[in-house]
């Protein structure tokens, strides 16, 4: 199986990937040039075992590059934010059949698509802060 993860973090579309590559799937990490780079023990624990190449998505020459590894993959992996996804055709990009997954934590649309995912507001969002404190005032995180 051959999956190509596109992400410049080493969070959930790392993680996702290094799973499919510890199964025995071949695995394209694709990250941009100007990406920041990850402590050695993330990227030796989230990385290894996957081949990676520097692309850029906004540049023509590499966005052929992009869909061609695409339109060969069984699965495409990104945890891009969901104006990126839209912006750079993520999830139609190369065409062929592969499975897409985008992991995002509020979605692909609604209200909070865009919102920034932090441990504050994951926490408020799920309702935790509303448990903590005391009644009558503020949540607390």
């Amino acid at each position: 199986m051959r999956v190509v993860e596109i992400s410049d973090r080493e969070e959930a579309a790392a993680y996702a990937a290094k799973l499919l590559a510890r199964w025995g799937s071949e695995v394209v990490k694709v990250e941009s040039p100007n990406r920041t780079p990850p402590t050695e023990a993330d990227d030796r624990y989230l990385n290894g075992g996957k081949r990676r190449i520097s692309l850029d998505v906004t540049a023509p020459e590499d966005r052929d590059r992009l869909a061609a590894l695409i339109a060969d993959a069984d699965i495409v992996i990104t945890d891009a934010s969901p104006a990126d996804t839209e912006a750079w055709q993520l999830l139609t990009l190369g065409g062929g059949s592969a499975v897409r997954v985008s992991i995002t934590p509020f979605g692909l649309s609604g209200p909070y698509r865009d919102y920034p995912a932090t441990a504050s507001t994951l926490l408020a969002i799920g309702c935790y802060t509303f448990l903590s404190g005391d009644i009558g005032r503020e949540p607390l995180t």
